[in-house]
Order: structure tokens, then C-alpha cells, then sequence
């Protein structure tokens, strides 16, 4: 691992990973997979970003982890020497925004997702469980009214709460680096003031003037949707 990647990687030690939790409990192996993103090895890389993904974007759920594992995949991102680059990029966004077809055709609409996990935060779950009794009561047959009651079983309002709150968390995250971070070919993390809201970050316009030197077309879809969370 060279010194910029290093640098790029600082700290993560000192995070108890075991402490915080992903799709599949403690979060302890989020660091080797981190790692594994700068192996030279092609196939050791692929490997790191199909656990990260499993781990801490699993079916597009957001966790403990995936907050905190953004730093560290923003400031990998920002080494050019960083194999793999693009796929990386890829994976903040999807920790940010989850999957894209969720927002169409409207994009994302990041004040109402927040007014919409208060709404929920508030609510009575006991009001809640009345409303399933409701809601599987008014199925037209059996078949529907198994699968209705299935859903209100497997209903735990701290845990939706938890999982929204995780993501919401997760696109601060993305989106506080996309608007702090310096970008300009060096590793390591930028602690400088985020620029106002509405503006591009020197991210995004890191990655266009790289894009306008033509690289593939992948690399412009992130660029898009990181640009849109530069302007929300």
C-alpha cells in the first residue's frame, strides 16, 4: 500500500468496528475490506467491494457502518492512483442515495425523505400494529391476507426507524465529504469548510475536468449523481 493510501486510510484503527453493526452483525471485518480496495491484485479488490457492498449496502439497507465507512472510501477516492476508482465512487453513491430507480422520475428529494422519517419517528406504534389489523382485514382473499399478515408480523418499528435513520446519516456523510473534500489528484482527507449549499464542490469539479479529457461513460454516470447531491 503506498503513502498516500495510508494516509488515506488513517485513523481507521481507531475506530471499534466491532462495536458498530452491519447487514450481517458486528461490523469487524468493514476495515480488511476497506483495505482490500488497494490491493494491486484485480481480483483481491473485487472481492473487498462485493463484501462492502453486502456489508454495509446490503439490498440497499444502510447501517451503523456505512456512515462511518464513508470517510474512508471518499478520501481512497480521491487518490488517482487508486485502482478501481470508479467502482468506488459507485458505491458512495448507492451508500448515499440507495438505488436510483427509488427517486424516479423526480430525483431525489432529500427534504421530504427527512420530513418523512419525523413523521415516522413520532407516530404510536400501537396505532401503527391497529392500522396492519386494518390494513390485513381489507384483503380480497386468503392468499392476500397471508402475505398481508406476514408483513404486519414481520413489522418492528425501532428497527425501521433505525434502518432510516441509518440512511439518512449515510447521505449526510457522502454528502458532507462531497462538499468538504478537495479532490485534486492527492489522498487524504480535506477538513476545509464546506462550500454553501447550491454550490458545486471542488469534487465535482475535480471529476469533470477529468471527464472532459474523456473517460468512459461509467465514470460520467457517477459524476451525475455525485453532482446531483452536490446541489441538494
Amino acid at each position: 500500500m503506498t503513502t498516500d493510501m495510508n494516509e488515506a486510510l488513517a485513523g481507521l484503527d481507531a475506530i471499534d468496528w466491532t462495536a458498530l453493526h452491519h447487514a450481517y452483525g458486528a461490523a469487524g471485518d468493514v476495515p480488511g475490506q476497506l483495505r482490500g480496495l488497494t490491493a494491486e491484485d484485480a481480483g483481491e479488490r473485487k472481492k473487498a467491494l462485493h463484501h462492502l457492498y453486502g456489508n454495509i449496502f446490503h439490498q440497499g439497507s444502510r447501517y451503523q457502518a456505512s456512515a462511518v465507512a464513508v470517510p474512508f472510501l471518499a478520501a481512497l477516492a480521491a487518490n488517482a492512483a487508486l485502482p478501481g476508482r470508479v467502482e468506488v465512487l459507485g458505491l458512495l453513491a448507492s451508500l448515499a442515495i440507495g438505488y436510483d430507480e427509488t427517486h424516479l422520475p423526480g430525483g431525489v428529494d432529500v427534504i421530504g425523505w427527512r420530513e418523512d422519517v419525523e413523521k415516522f419517528r413520532v407516530k404510536d406504534p400501537a396505532q401503527i400494529a391497529v392500522e396492519y389489523d386494518e390494513w390485513v382485514s381489507q384483503a380480497r382473499d386468503e392468499v392476500e391476507r397471508r402475505v398481508r399478515e406476514m408483513g404486519r408480523a414481520m413489522f418492528d418499528f425501532e428497527g425501521q426507524l433505525q434502518a432510516a435513520d441509518a440512511e439518512i446519516a449515510t447521505y449526510d456523510a457522502v454528502r458532507q465529504e462531497l462538499l468538504t473534500s478537495a479532490l485534486q489528484g492527492g489522498g487524504g482527507r480535506s477538513r476545509k469548510s464546506p462550500a454553501p449549499v447550491g454550490k458545486p464542490s471542488r469534487m465535482s469539479g475535480w471529476y469533470l475536468t477529468r471527464l472532459r479529457t474523456g473517460v468512459t461513460s461509467r465514470s460520467g454516470a457517477m459524476l451525475v449523481r455525485f453532482a446531483r447531491l452536490c446541489l441538494t
